[in-house]
């Protein structure tokens, strides 16, 4: 008997592996620039540091826990 051997690599794998890539990226690359965002965002939003710096804390929290 003899059987048939199929690739599992197909070219949209590569496509996926790309897109989950560059999400993981861009993802991480916002949550570290949310320190040089800090200024801004005070002189913005005109509110009290401790305000300001839970932008920062809730996003670093979802992030832990969805498990990233």
């Amino acid at each position: 008997m003899e059987y048939k051997v199929t690739p599992v690599d197909t070219g949209w794998s590569w496509v996926v592996l790309f897109v989950v890539f560059l999400t993981q990226f861009s993802a991480a690359g916002f949550a570290s620039s949310l320190g040089i965002y800090y200024v801004l965002f005070l002189d913005v939003y005109r509110e009290g540091e401790v305000l300001t710096a839970m932008t920062t804390s809730i996003n670093y929290a979802v992030l832990c826990g969805v498990g990233r």
